[in-house]
């Protein structure tokens, strides 16, 4: 048996799975309302990069402690590149429009 995240190989069948979370990664917003701004980034440990982004250890967003999580976007494919795909198109997004999207 050959196994992979996303399917098992047993006696030349293939199996597809359904992803367990730890393969995930996710999309991220946060907002600082000390600064007002909005923070964009990706992860695979939501909960462990909050914790990190709160406690200063990120230089970039030590300065606007707390950070308040506004959306998480799963992406559930066991690679980090869709992850980073959409962080890097909510990037490119104004103001506005970023807020826009997190309404929808």
């Amino acid at each position: 048996m050959i196994k992979s995240p996303s399917r098992i190989v047993f006696g030349g069948l293939l199996f597809s799975l359904k992803l367990d979370a730890y393969y995930m990664f996710y999309t991220y917003i946060l907002y600082s309302k000390s600064l007002d701004k909005y923070y964009k980034g990706h992860t695979k440990d939501l909960d462990s990069r909050l914790k990190r982004h709160n406690n200063g250890e990120s230089k970039y967003t030590s300065s606007g402690m707390p950070w308040q999580l506004v959306m998480s976007i799963p992406k559930p494919k066991p690679t980090r590149k869709a992850a980073a795909i959409l962080e890097r198109k909510l990037k490119n997004l104004n103001r506005d429009r970023l807020e826009a999207f997190v309404v929808k």
